[in-house]
């Protein structure tokens, strides 16, 4: 037979020309042209596990022509998908991206259909159509008559190199979805498996003879070019900033001493990229790391040389939002800081820094590797004075008295209880009904008069603001309010919500009636129109939608809310969920996955126009994306919530607010006329326009404002659980938000617009106080139980009294008497005894520092074991119990 070489030329029909090795055109002999792709052996192999030397899969790879890919086609299997065969359609024996990607030879283009799937007919017309070549398409394995999914295989008519493969199968995707499909992405990387048919549930197949194999060459010249164009300034990019991080560590080297290094840069330096990714649970397999975050179970984390940069090729990392994400390889890339900020704080990159700044820094300077043993001494012997063991009252030489007092331990182990809700704070409509509602009911005020406020903020329109300071119009809010009370199903949650609610159900049905009459009435109008325009030339402008209102949306997804809102007026709206559960785990994040409906309802929560385009739906324009969102939520469900979420600030959005169990209520008459004035109020507010100016403060509503405010940021600055701070960071304009509120309640109660009147020294002090004496301890409560270091250090807390140590060696005895602290991270440990000490229950002992340069030794402050003696016998009784259970169990 003859050899065939690659194609040299292509004629202006886009035909490839075939040479023999000795040049001689095939075409002018009349020899049959044979493509490439038939002549090769691609690799192949069977099962989930990829590698030839994966311990549970020790098969070695095979190889599948092109002719049993067809016959597979037209014959499938019906295998466990564990047993399916699978291809890349490379001649290259590699499961390597990288090798495939550097080393790879590609003569088949494949593309996956998951999400929306089109089915094997409308797939391979649109790839034709897209590609103008010849397409085979069959059923996945999975694919039903509700999601046909599917793969289409477009041979080529000359082989492409990896990096170039990777390219095209962007393009050709970028296509696809200019069609209106919805290709996976994945399908871009070099060394992607692409399943073989076997049967299924369903299974379909088809095959389209259009202009013969695709011609790269020709059909995505342009493309190509600008993509690896892109590509090269990507990659330059890429080196430029490695080589000034490499520069920038060479650099510091003399800053070290003079502790000028900022905490971000101190940590890469004591931490690398492998020890960061390690930390959090990656596995190493080889030279790369297999993400905790990752489903497909193949190791896609590369390490730089110099151990500054990782990379990862996995798109779920990039969609975790962890690092910076890198488009053309479809993953992600940072360095160890990236992964302490997303995987020990939630993605928050101000508690990260704070934390990072505790770890390594005392007395204002910055500890790193090469001064923090000088510095840790340093301030050893600055302390030796306040030694817990230096006796109090003692003279020296001198007469001056020794030792300084012993600082009072924090109660690191109370549980807050709540003060009663301070009804007589709200304005005096809202207070009457909510008082004599909760007495009746035997409900804790709380839960009436947080929703009750959720509900009026709901029926203001948001065109009425209010500028929080005096000389800066840009900052202004609108009344939307975000509330969640929190409760077992004995704080009676639901009924007390339907009070707060009635009147805005009233008013709900009321304008639904009217809109309903209006838009039938425009049907009818708009149908006579559309008949004259059949007959006329000019039938005159056609009827506009009348403008209607909404006001509560319950049980509603992100893209039906989209719809609504665009229809209705831009006033806002008011998202009710009996239980919060139900909304919270429809959104796509809580389920682990993407993170669109997260992102559009935390846009709600700012207010504001909203472009929304979809392929399918077409693109809506709401003029302003904006809700307030009530319901209950039980405090199991919200903290099993709290522990999936990637804290990006969904739940800090809320007002907390923890509902006592409810107790029997009073059997008498309501009082009618609160009930009235509420009705009254709500009706009336809802009635209100907005006017030309936002409402503003008095001179004494400002200085109450800032007295707050001056609070707020100190407990920002110094409280050490990062998710309240988190939460505390929006409490300037959740303030703004209640107090337009107050005010817009107080000025309907005397028949005065909002605007008319400045707000005034006693409803600011009102708001402040609700906040600040109230809801501040909800909130300390509930993100206490969030914050892991807390709960660290309470679990060290309690081992210090229930031994009675006066002094500990951190590794030696955390390691013998706390077997979870073994699998503590090294910086774990740091904040965990950082939080001890700042919380005065520890000292660090002079001169005894770790390998880190941190603490190797504590004293224990003996305050802690005369004013924790009740908690200590508890944990000594709890320890000796569960002793004796294991013991009886074993015995």
């Amino acid at each position: 037979m003859t050899k065939l070489h690659d194609p040299l030329t292509v004629g202006a029909g886009g035909a490839a020309f075939w040479q023999t090795s000795d040049g001689e055109d095939l075409a002018e002999q009349g020899a049959p042209l044979v493509a490439t792709f038939e002549l090769v052996d691609f690799c192949s192999g069977y099962g989930q596990t990829h590698s030839a030397k994966a311990e549970r899969n020790a098969r070695p790879y095979v190889g599948i022509a092109w002719q049993g890919i067809l016959e597979m086609i037209e014959n499938p299997p019906q295998v466990d998908k564990a047993q399916g065969q699978w291809a890349i359609f490379s001649t290259l024996p590699s499961r390597v991206f990288a090798e495939q990607r550097e080393q790879g030879k590609f003569y088949v283009s494949w593309h996956d259909f998951d999400e929306n799937a089109p089915g094997v007919d409308a797939a391979a017309h649109a790839a034709t159509q897209a590609t103008n070549s010849d397409v085979h398409a069959y059923s996945s394995r999975s694919a039903t008559e509700e999601k046909p999914k599917c793969r289409v295989l477009l041979p080529l008519v000359e082989p492409i190199d990896g990096r170039r493969y990777e390219l095209l199968q962007e393009c050709i995707n970028d296509r696809l979805e200019a069609a209106g499909l919805v290709p996976d992405r994945v399908t871009e990387r070099a060394g992607q498996l692409c399943y073989l048919p076997n049967r299924g549930e369903l299974y379909e197949h088809t095959a389209i003879d259009w202009n013969g194999p695709l011609d790269w060459r020709t059909e995505f010249a342009e493309e190509l070019a600008a993509k690896e164009r892109e590509l090269a300034e990507q990659e330059a990019e890429f080196e430029k900033r490695r080589e000034a991080l490499v520069e920038k560590r060479k650099q510091r080297e003399a800053q070290y001493t003079a502790g000028q290094v900022s905490p971000i840069q101190t940590f890469r330096d004591n931490y690398t990229a492998q020890e960061a990714w390690e930390s959090v649970g990656a596995r190493m397999k080889g030279r790369r790391a297999l993400s905790p975050l990752s489903d497909s179970g193949s190791p896609a984390i590369t390490f730089s040389s110099d151990g500054v940069l990782w990379h990862s090729h996995h798109g779920s990392d990039r969609e975790a939002g962890i690092g910076t994400p890198d488009r053309a390889a479809g993953g992600c890339w940072g360095d160890a800081f990236d992964v302490f900020v997303h995987f020990q704080h939630g993605g928050d990159f101000t508690a990260a820094l704070k934390a990072a700044g505790d770890m390594f820094t005392i007395g204002g300077v910055t500890i790193t590797k090469h001064n923090q043993r000088a510095h840790m001494e340093e301030q050893a012997r600055i302390n030796a004075g306040s030694d817990f063991s230096s006796p109090a009252g003692c003279e020296d030489a001198d007469g001056d008295q020794e030792g300084e007092k012993k600082p009072e331990p924090v109660d690191i182990f109370g549980t807050l209880e709540p003060p009663a809700f301070p009804v007589h704070r709200l304005p005096r409509s809202l207070a009457a009904y909510t008082a004599d509602q909760a007495e009746l009911l035997g409900v804790d005020p709380g839960i009436i008069g947080m929703a009750g406020l959720t509900v009026i903020a709901a029926c203001i329109d948001d065109r009425i603001r209010i500028q929080p300071k005096r000389f800066d119009p840009t900052w202004t809010e609108s009344a939307r309010i975000w509330s969640a009370p929190v409760g077992d199903p004995s704080a009676m949650k639901s009924p007390a919500l339907a009070k707060a609610m009635n009147p805005a159900k009233k008013i709900d049905a009321k304008w639904r009636k009217e809109g309903d009459e209006a838009y039938k009435k425009y049907q009818r109008e708009h149908a006579k129109w559309e008949k004259r325009a059949a007959k006329e030339d000019d039938p005159g402008p056609a009827p506009e939608l009348p403008p209607m209102n909404r006001l509560i949306y319950e049980d509603t997804t992100v893209e039906k809310l989209g719809d609504l809102l665009a229809m209705y007026s831009p006033r806002g709206a008011l998202v009710f969920n009996d239980e919060l559960s139900g909304w919270l785990s429809s959104m796509d994040a809580y389920k682990n996955g993407g993170s669109k409906d997260r992102a559009a309802w935390l846009e709600a929560y700012n207010g504001g126009p909203k472009s929304i385009d979809r392929v399918k739906r077409g693109s809506t324009y709401v003029e302003n994306w904006s809700a307030c969102v009530l319901g209950g939520i039980q405090p199991s469900v919200i903290q099993d919530y709290a522990k999936v979420t990637n804290h990006d600030g969904m739940l800090q959005r809320f007002i907390v607010y923890f509902a006592r169990p409810a107790e029997e209520g009073v059997d008498r008459w309501p009082d009618m006329d609160a009930k009235q004035r509420y009705e009254d109020l709500v009706e009336h507010i809802v009635g209100i326009t907005a006017g030309s100016e936002p409402v503003k403060l008095s001179e004494e509503a400002h200085a109450a404002k800032e007295a707050l405010w001056s609070k707020i940021t100190a407990a920002v600055k110094l409280h050490p659980n990062p998710y309240l701070v988190a939460a505390l960071g929006k409490w300037k304009g959740t303030y703004a938000r209640l107090l337009l509120t107050f005010h817009v309640i107080e000025c309907a109660e005397r028949g005065v617009h909002p605007s008319a009147e400045r707000v005034n020294k006693e409803t600011a002090e009102n708001v402040a106080s609700l906040l600040w004496d109230c809801l501040l301890v909800h909130a300390v409560r509930f993100y206490q139980e969030l914050d892991e270091v807390g709960d660290k250090a309470r679990a060290v807390a309690g081992l210090v009294l229930a031994r009675g140590w006066e002094r500990f060696t951190v590794k030696r005895d955390l390691d013998r008497y706390m077997r979870a602290s073994r699998k503590w991270k090294p910086w774990e440990v740091d904040e965990t005894m950082q939080r001890l000490e700042s919380f005065g229950w520890i000292l660090p002992v002079v001169g005894k520092l770790n390998e880190r340069g941190r603490p190797a030794a504590y004293q224990v402050n003996p305050l802690v074991h005369e004013r924790f003696k009740a908690e200590a016998d508890k944990e000594r009784e709890r320890r000796e119990e569960v002793a004796k259970l294991m013991g009886e169990l074993a015995g």
